[in-house]
């Protein structure tokens, strides 16, 4: 085989290699965009009350039933849950002196998710 056979049959590998390089890249690249799409997370946020004063209430458990994911409200009331996927939650707050209540809550990628909960002072 001459030198310029060679070069040619060299340069036509490198042409191969480099697209099919390029193929894995563009594939890796979808696969990552399909699992950030799947993965796509939102936020709730809402306040915890008391029912008959309307007064904030701080450091308040809220909760996602059935996981761990679960946050405290600060001194305004108020709370945010992150990274949820989209669906349907059982929202559990408790906090002492008061009855435990659950909310069932549907959150989306489209809406708010904003929430207001109102607790029952159980020393009546």
């Amino acid at each position: 085989m001459d030198m310029k056979k060679l070069l040619s049959a060299f340069t036509v590998l490198i042409v191969l290699v480099s697209i099919n390089t390029n193929a894995l890249a563009n594939n890796e690249n979808d696969k990552n965009n399909m699992n950030t799409a799947e993965i796509a997370t939102t936020s709730v946020t809402g306040s915890v009350v008391d029912q008959s004063t309307g007064e904030e209430l701080t450091g308040v458990k809220v909760q996602i039933e059935d996981t761990d994911v679960n946050t405290y409200t600060d001194f305004m009331g108020n709370f945010t849950l992150n990274k949820l996927k989209p669906g349907k939650y059982d929202v559990t707050v408790s906090y002492v002196s008061y009855e435990k209540k659950t909310e069932q809550v549907n959150i989306s990628i489209d809406n708010e998710n904003k929430i207001k909960i109102k607790l029952s002072n159980c020393e009546k």
